[in-house]
């Protein structure tokens, strides 16, 4: 920083006096008044533009002294851009670890402490704030699995993180991300259970006690009719003392999922998703297996959301549920789509808090980290270091040249001085000796001498004239008056 600070001070110093010591020794040898200006007047990059344009020259010599010129800023910037740190990353393979939590078989037999546990995690993620239920993380730091619709589709599906829905209000257990400046890139497979509306009968109406689910609605189809390989489960929802029931196809959806960390696992957010074609983990099983499990996660879900309960608050307000009026109004005036999305929302919660409160199984799995601040790398940038070459040299040939001219040259330098304006003036009265001095020899031998530039009056002719002159010699000029 600071040789791009000196550099053009040094390279002013040296090719100005270089120009002067070149017009001093072409001064010697005979040149013409417009090129000594040119040479003398090139002390900078702009005063060698504006002494070019004044003496109206478009020679050569302008378009080099112009070019010297711009060396200085070109030299000065190649200082600061000719090495330089590059931008690296390393990247290395990780182990990840995650949890599948919603294998139903997981649901059967389930200690009461468990069912606790998963109850309060449950009422938690439900109050959480609007921003979490929203975001790619839970509320615990979890990775939550995207809900899409992958009907029709087979391969990678690209997500918006700001605008995606989520299968639950909690995720899947993450280990192995690093905690670091870098991306953590990892694929890995998640399953959850989808939720559709396979027919309603009878009109929904308000009967002050919420809704509820009918454990006894619930049965399963034959095992043959799957999609993705997945088994199909149906189940009643009906709402008290009332005629009116809602049937709903649910069914296990596994997806692969393409995960991206950012410095860590608070930045996690899945980027792409699709479905595979799995063989679900109780198709070999039996109904009364199946069964068991479905029964048990929504007996626990039933009593973890009772009538005019948090669950159906958040049916009404999913952003706060304790602001909804669970006591007046219908639940199913919610649309359709929007209540669907929000009961997978509830029942994925609850399974997926149930499954990992007992513990469920973890996956291992690879990635790769991509660290983002590894010890700079040094390059060096050819063409600045090029010009940083020639900028170098010109001013070492520059420092050279009044040398070798000064040599050469017998003459002395009285180019740019004051003190030159007094040889051989007719009116100036000097003392004998200093014509063989150079400029700043003969200023300090008449450093003493006051003179002025003025009308110089010479009784032999009639019009006075513009000189300079001692004091008594110059007197001051006078306006109106005529001078040759």
């Amino acid at each position: 920083m600071q040789a791009a600070t000196l550099f053009p001070l040094a390279f002013a110093a040296v090719i100005g006096q270089m120009n002067q010591q070149h017009a001093t020794w072409k001064l010697e040898r005979g040149v013409s008044v417009g090129v000594l200006e040119q040479l003398f007047g090139s002390s900078t990059f702009f005063n060698t533009v504006i002494t070019q344009v004044s003496v109206r020259s478009i020679k050569p010599l302008a378009f080099i002294l112009i070019i010297l010129w711009c060396i200085s800023p070109l030299g000065s910037q190649s200082i600061l851009r000719m090495l330089h740190t590059k931008p690296t990353t390393i990247t290395r393979p990780i182990d990840i670890t995650y949890g599948n939590d919603t294998e139903l078989s997981t649901h059967t037999f389930i200690p009461s402490t468990t069912f606790t546990k998963a109850e309060a995690m449950y009422q938690e993620s439900l109050l959480s704030p609007d921003v979490v239920k929203h975001s790619p993380l839970d509320i615990f730091g979890r990775l939550k699995i995207p809900l899409v619709n992958l009907r029709d589709s087979s391969d990678w599906i690209e997500l918006d993180t700001e605008n995606t829905d989520y299968s639950s209000l909690t995720g899947i257990v993450i280990g192995g991300v690093k905690d670091a400046n870098g991306e953590t890139e990892f694929t890995m497979e998640a399953p959850y259970y989808n939720l559709h509306m396979s027919s309603v009968e009878g009109e929904p109406t308000f009967n002050s006690k919420g809704f509820d689910f009918e454990d006894d609605g619930m049965y399963t189809i034959d095992k043959s009719q799957t999609r993705y390989g997945l088994t199909e489960v149906y189940f009643n929802f009906t709402i008290p003392d009332t005629n009116f029931k809602a049937s709903f196809n649910l069914t296990e959806q596994y997806v692969d999922m393409r995960v991206k960390c950012i410095d860590g696992i608070a930045n996690c957010a899945t980027t792409a998703i699709h479905p595979i074609s799995r063989t679900s983990p109780h198709a070999n099983g039996t109904y009364w297996a199946d069964m068991r499990a479905i029964h048990t996660l929504f007996s626990y879900l039933r009593s973890a959301g009772s009538e005019r309960s948090l669950t159906e608050a958040y049916f009404r307000n999913p952003d706060t549920p304790l602001a909804a009026d669970i006591y007046t109004g219908s639940t199913f005036t919610i649309p359709v789509d929007i209540f669907l999305l929000r009961l997978t929302q509830v029942v994925n919660t609850y399974a997926l808090l149930l499954s990992a409160s007992s513990g469920g199984e973890v996956y291992n799995g690879t990635g790769t980290f991509t660290d983002s601040s590894p010890p700079p790398v040094y390059e060096i940038s050819w063409p600045w270091l090029a010009i940083s070459i020639v900028a170098t040299s010109t001013i070492i040939v520059g420092a050279f040249v009044p040398a070798l001219l000064g040599f050469f040259t017998r003459n002395p330098d009285i180019l740019g001085y004051v003190s030159t304006m007094t040889r051989d003036a007719p009116n100036l009265k000097i003392p004998p000796g200093g014509g063989t001095l150079g400029g700043m020899d003969r200023a300090l031998f008449l450093k003493d001498m006051s003179i002025r530039l003025g009308e110089i009056t010479d009784d032999s002719v009639s019009v006075s004239r513009i000189g300079i002159g001692t004091l008594d010699q110059a007197s001051l000029s006078n306006e109106g008056r005529l001078y040759e």
